[in-house]
């Protein structure tokens, strides 16, 4: 791990009942990077998520995430972190607008501004059914950044 790291994962280890879903996964993500995982598995990539944010205990390895040890200090890492899941659901008649409202924190960025810059500004008042399978991963993009604070330099 180095200064620049934001997350850092070593020898990361999960199982789900009988079955192996991370055996000794190693990576960093630096300061300004945006990382994607990859993987033919549909149960490793989330899992792998999950355990850096604190939602899951791995069973094995040290994970650390902006400073914070994600199994010890969920809690306060939470504040800082957010994800796009792959299938999100939110209910069929919420406008889109409103969906930015129901996961806002406090010190949220503007989901407007978000809104636009992803191409859903003209959507605000469409409801969440309605919005096409691109549209609902930008949607969730807004709702996964607008919680995560702000740059200040």
């Amino acid at each position: 791990m180095t200064e620049f790291d934001v997350v850092t994962v070593r020898g990361l280890r999960k199982t789900c009942g009988s079955g192996v879903v991370a055996d000794r996964l190693d990576f960093d993500v630096q300061r300004g990077e945006i990382v994607g995982l990859a993987d033919a598995d549909g149960a490793r990539k989330t899992t792998t998520v999950e355990c850096t944010q604190g939602l899951r205990w791995p069973d094995g390895g040290v994970l650390s995430v902006l400073g914070y040890r994600p199994v010890t200090r969920a809690a306060r890492l939470r504040p800082f972190t957010g994800s796009q899941l792959q299938d999100p659901a939110l209910p069929d008649r919420l406008r889109t607008a409103e969906a930015l409202d129901l996961f806002a924190i406090l010190r949220a960025r503007d989901g407007t501004r978000l809104l636009e810059q992803f191409g859903l500004g003209q959507r605000r008042r469409s409801g969440y059914c309605s919005l096409s399978g691109r549209e609902l991963q930008r949607l969730f993009l807004v709702l996964a950044l607008r919680d995560c604070p702000r740059r200040t330099s």
